[in-house]
C-alpha cells in the first residue's frame, strides 16, 4: 500500500474539492474586490492556503485509503470524518446563502477549514 497512481490522486483532489465547495469557495475569492496591491495580495494569499488545505485533505484521504484496501479513498476519509464536514457543509451552506463574500467571510471560512484539516489530521494520528 502507500503507492497510488497519479489518476488516482486527481481524482480524489478534485472530488474532495468539489464535494467539499472548495472550488466554489476559490471562485469567491477570486471575486473579492482587487482594488489595490494589498487586496490583490491578501488574494493571493487566501488563494494558496485553500490550495495548501485541499491537498492536505487529499494527503489524508489517501492515507484513510493504505488502511482501507477496499474501500474509496475519498468515501472512507468522509466516513471517518463526518461530523467535522456535517459542520463545515453548514458553514458553507451559510456563506452560499449570503449575496456575496466579503474578506471577513473568507478569513472565517478558511480559518474553519484549517481547524476542519487539523482535527482530521490529529484523529487520524
Amino acid at each position: 500500500g502507500g503507492e497510488f497512481a497519479l489518476e488516482q490522486v486527481a481524482q480524489i483532489y478534485f472530488t474532495l474539492g468539489s464535494e467539499l465547495r472548495l472550488d466554489w469557495l476559490q471562485d469567491q475569492i477570486a471575486a473579492l474586490p482587487n482594488d489595490n496591491v494589498w487586496a490583490e495580495r491578501a488574494r493571493e494569499a487566501l488563494s494558496d492556503e485553500m490550495y495548501f488545505q485541499q491537498r492536505a485533505l487529499t494527503v489524508q484521504a489517501l492515507q484513510a485509503a493504505s488502511r482501507e484496501v477496499d474501500q474509496d479513498p475519498a468515501q472512507a476519509w468522509r466516513e471517518s470524518h463526518a461530523a467535522k464536514l456535517r459542520r463545515w457543509s453548514g458553514l458553507v451552506s451559510e456563506l452560499s446563502a449570503a449575496p456575496g463574500l466579503d474578506l471577513a467571510m473568507v478569513n472565517v471560512a478558511l480559518r474553519e477549514l484549517q481547524t476542519l484539516v487539523a482535527a482530521c489530521t490529529l484523529a487520524s494520528a
